[in-house]
């Protein structure tokens, strides 16, 4: 009896511990009384970076992106808590295409073209390190809102010819956003636009504002239609920028 009365308040008691480091008389469930160092910490919109699923459950490898949404703060007293959202991270980027450096849709036998990314490698500002000049690709540094606005002048005329006759007769012009959950991508079209098209060069600009992640991926492409094979369509000139209005 006396050992089982001994074994229910050793249970009680580690039960309700509270554990000390540099101190007898801890006041939380876990008091450091000294600096700490925590190391290997997952960069905030990385992937494949935890093992914990967005449900709290654990996967059996690190197959989940670390999407921050919190901050830690202290108080006077040292006791940690945290407050919704990250810091406001002063976000914008602008990249162009310019001079002829142009992005060329793939000829098609007759129809429609598929969709073609955009290029920007003429990167101009890049406050957070996000922006891809490589790839076209925004990468979303922080959640929040964001505006994007992208123009460019269409050239669908082939140099090789004098020819007065447009080479396509439609053109798509689009900012997308995607996003990856569980390993999936979905797409989600920001702004887009459809022309038909009466003259060999024009203009257009679209734009647009949506709420993203942490991670998600932004960029531009373009498609056009044509009633004949082998037709040439490309971007002469375009720009591409965009920042965070709202965290």
């Amino acid at each position: 009896m006396k050992k089982l009365l001994l074994l229910i308040i050793l249970t009680n008691v580690f039960t309700y511990a509270q554990v000390g480091i540099n101190t007898v008389s801890p006041t939380e469930t876990f008091d450091n009384n000294g600096t700490a160092r925590l190391r290997n910490l997952p960069l905030n919109g990385s992937s494949n970076a935890i093992s914990t699923d967005p449900s709290g459950n654990h996967t059996t490898t690190p197959n989940q992106s670390f999407n921050a949404i919190r901050t830690v703060v202290a108080d006077a007293n040292g006791v940690l808590g945290y407050v919704q959202q990250i810091p406001y991270q002063n976000t914008f980027f602008s990249s162009s295409l310019a001079g002829r450096q142009t992005t060329t849709l793939p000829p098609p036998a007759g129809g429609t073209s598929g969709f073609t990314t955009i290029i920007y490698p003429g990167e101009e500002s890049d406050l957070s390190n996000s922006f891809n000049p490589s790839t076209g690709v925004f990468t979303v540094p922080s959640e929040g809102l964001y505006f994007f606005t992208a123009s460019t002048q269409f050239d669908n005329s082939d140099p090789s010819t004098t020819s007065a006759t447009p080479d396509f007769q439609r053109i798509g012009f689009a900012i997308e956003r995607q996003r990856t959950v569980g390993g999936v991508p979905t797409t989600n079209i920001i702004s887009q636009q459809f022309f038909h098209i009466i003259t060999k060069v024009f203009a257009s600009n679209i734009n647009g504002s949506i709420y993203c992640l942490a991670g998600d991926r932004i960029y531009v492409k373009f498609s056009a239609l044509t009633d004949l094979p082998n037709e040439r369509y490309a971007v002469a000139a375009s720009k591409f920028l965009g920042w965070k209005i709202q965290i």
